[in-house]
């Protein structure tokens, strides 16, 4: 204490010297050290406050590369190679609809299903009446059905060359033919053309890529692995089929009862609470299952951003157009 008081005569210009070329004293670089870790603190906890209430102005959709993703490739029946998509996704984001179909659970399973027809809140069925279809090209629909009541549906339609005049499913097939390879073009005719739901059912395939800043947690559960729908949920498919308001054959609805299995339960219930802070991917594809059905093609891709119950848009019970 004496040592540390007491006062030593020296040369200013040789004490400003040592005060430059001496390091800092341990206590003042710990002092230091406890400063900017609390200046860290503080900063990540201002970003987060400003993410958490300025959520309600996110776009919690968009449309997503696929550089990521890894399909079949030609020769896979071969050596098992996979290879970044050839081409680019056939169809184009064009929306999705964010539901909350909770108070339809009373009315059953079929209340929750072929939104694209039966909803008016549909983004589909909208555009579709503004003037009788006329200018609504075919649309593929990817409807997943949460267990609490969730509804996500993303829409999907062709885009570029003559791409205009597909109005319904065969002139998809037709507009594939002139516009991809040969191999997918079978692919597609094949599973939109049949009428087994089961066919199509084993054949939809998706991979999800978790963003670096999602929770770890849910990366660790949530692999980059592409997944057969058909065998982790009940999947249903709808076409408008015998409707007379014009409907048939003018989209294709992919639905995914997400709570049918104990597994892909357990993973939405972990999903549902950590998605309002995660952004993924997630391609869909139809899988090649047959050398001449290769290489495979991405059909769609949509990127989510922090998906949680408040940017839902609540379903009332009305009369069901079916």
């Amino acid at each position: 204490m004496g040592c540390a008081s007491s006062r030593v005569d020296v040369d200013p210009a040789s004490h400003r010297a040592l005060d430059r070329s001496s390091p800092p004293s341990t206590s003042a670089a710990v002092a230091t050290s406890r400063s900017r870790r609390s200046l860290d603190i503080f900063h990540d906890a201002l970003t987060s406050f400003r993410e958490h209430f300025s959520s309600a102005s996110t776009t919690h959709w968009d449309a997503a590369p696929c550089e990521w993703l890894r399909v079949r490739a030609a020769s896979y029946f071969v050596d098992a190679k996979k290879a970044p998509p050839r081409e680019r996704p056939l169809l184009t984001l064009r929306h999705v609809d964010l539901f909350d179909g909770s108070s339809l659970a009373s009315d059953g399973d079929d209340a929750r299903v072929d939104f694209c027809r039966t909803r008016p809140e549909s983004w589909f069925r909208r555009e579709f009446e503004r003037d009788g279809g006329a200018t609504t090209a075919w649309t593929f629909a990817m409807h997943f059905v949460n267990p609490d009541g969730a509804n996500l549906v993303c829409y999907f339609q062709p885009e570029g060359d003559g791409a205009e005049s597909v109005r319904d499913a065969r002139r998809l097939c037709d507009w594939v033919d002139a516009n991809s390879s040969p191999s997918f073009a079978k692919t597609l005719r094949r599973f939109v053309e049949t009428d087994d739901d089961a066919y199509r059912a084993a054949r939809v395939k998706l991979c999800a890529k978790l963003h670096p800043q999602s929770p770890l947690m849910l990366r660790k559960c949530v692999p980059t692995k592409p997944v057969l729908v058909g065998k982790r949920a009940s999947t249903r498919f709808f076409r408008g089929a015998g409707d007379t308001e014009g409907y048939e054959d003018r989209y294709l609805e992919c639905c995914i009862e997400c709570g049918t299995s104990a597994s892909a339960k357990y993973l939405y219930n972990m999903f549902s609470g950590l998605s309002a802070r995660s952004d993924e991917d997630l391609a869909i594809w139809i899988e090649g299952a047959r050398e001449d059905e290769l290489p495979e093609r991405v059909l769609g891709a949509v990127r989510l951003r922090r998906i949680s119950p408040k940017c839902l848009t609540k379903l009332t019970k009305l009369p069901l157009v079916r």
